[in-house]
């Protein structure tokens, strides 16, 4: 295996799965009939000839691309989150585009008839709730009941091996908690595969694995990040994601509608100077520095919010913890003003935790989070 050193950084020469189509095909698929699930970050890892799969697999001469499948935020990326969508036609390959994130959310039987295999090549960031493990859970569950086959291309877990959080309580599934595995899971999406496949009874999945990832974080690849949703345009966002995507389930911003989303959170009733001094003091391995911003879309747009800027050093760091923190020390100042919003007849964050333990932590004395040493077969 090839490396290379920049920076003084050892950077390993990765070959994902996608990029075993780009000269040949795995001898399973050879003359079959198949369809894709993919997003914008789709692309294969060759420099100066980047291609996205949809045209890798469409100019394949051993397997015929039927149909295309959009998970949330849509094929090519265009959809904010949460945005429904609708089916619709890609103009560049001519194929139909079944919407994964409207009113279905695994293929149906009928769009699974004709087709030998679906391939599923999505960017996961390696958070339970980022939506696309919930996905491929669901298009698993279609395909083993049509009998189909399952090919995943894998790529790296942008986050590396790290593990952090417990698993979903029973009657906290939801959407950002469909696959049972820690909030940080430290798995790639074939990784994943393997997994959901051993508890389900799926036999028919493939999984095109990846050459030189051996748990490196993105920043040590030496790899173009290429964002899996719009707000994820970079692998600093990726690293902060697990802290404040907890914000989703509160009245704070998380920063949504402007340049740094998740990199930033406020509200513009939060005391910031006394919430910097406070957590600046625990050395958490993230710094904190007052900032100012005004979302053009989503909680707060058009106000000007009182917010913190995450400054992520080099050092790992327990996200969990770090936004149990944050809010424990907003609640502390603020608690009347601190909100925790609802999904339904359900409070969100205990949704995106996979329990109410996060939330009850946070407004009564703190019990402690459960962290697991958790052990799968992994592929690698």
């Amino acid at each position: 295996m090839l490396t290379i050193v920049l920076d003084d950084i050892l950077v390993y020469m990765i070959k994902l799965g996608l990029d075993s189509f780009v000269n040949s095909c795995p001898t399973s698929l050879r003359g079959s009939r198949v369809a894709l699930v993919a997003h914008s970050a789709s692309v294969t890892t060759v420099v100066g000839e980047r291609e996205h799969a949809v045209s890798i697999l469409q100019n394949n001469p051993d397997i015929e691309l039927v149909r295309l499948f959009g998970p949330e935020h849509g094929l090519y990326g265009h959809a904010i989150e949460g945005q429904e969508i609708s089916d619709g036609l890609d103009e560049i390959s001519g194929l139909p585009v079944i919407s994964l994130y409207g009113e279905r959310r695994a293929p149906t039987a009928e769009q699974l008839e004709d087709i030998d295999a679906l391939i599923f090549d999505l960017q996961d960031i390696g958070v339970r709730c980022f939506t696309y493990i919930s996905t491929l859970k669901y298009c698993m569950a279609a395909l083993k009941d049509a009998n189909k086959e399952l090919v995943v291309l894998d790529r790296p877990n942008p986050l590396g091996r790290g593990v952090y959080g417990g698993l979903v309580e029973p009657g906290f599934e939801s959407f950002v908690s469909k696959v049972n595995v820690p909030f940080v899971h430290g798995m790639t999406m074939g990784e994943i595969a393997a997994y959901l496949a051993k508890g389900m009874g799926f036999d028919n999945l493939t999984v095109v694995k990846m050459q030189g990832w051996q748990g490196q974080p993105w920043d040590q690849l030496g790899l173009q990040w290429v964002a899996p949703s719009p707000s994820m345009v970079s692998f600093e966002k990726a690293r902060a994601y697990p802290i404040s995507v907890f914000f989703e389930g509160t009245n704070l911003s998380e920063g949504r509608g402007t340049e740094l989303s998740f990199l930033q959170f406020g509200a513009p009733w939060l005391n910031t100077k006394k919430l910097a001094e406070t957590l600046n003091k625990k050395s958490l391995g993230v710094g904190f520095e007052e900032t100012r911003f005004t979302p053009d879309r989503s909680k707060y747009s058009g106000e000007q919010v009182n917010g913190l800027k995450l400054v992520l050093g080099g050092t790992k760091f327990d996200p969990i913890n770090i936004a149990y923190l944050i809010l424990k020390e907003i609640y502390v100042l603020d608690k009347e003003k601190l909100v925790f919003l609802k999904s339904g007849n359900r409070h969100f964050i205990d949704l995106l935790y996979g329990s109410s333990l996060f939330r009850t932590n946070v407004t009564q004395k703190y019990s402690g989070f459960e962290q697991l040493d958790f052990l799968v077969e992994l592929l690698y």
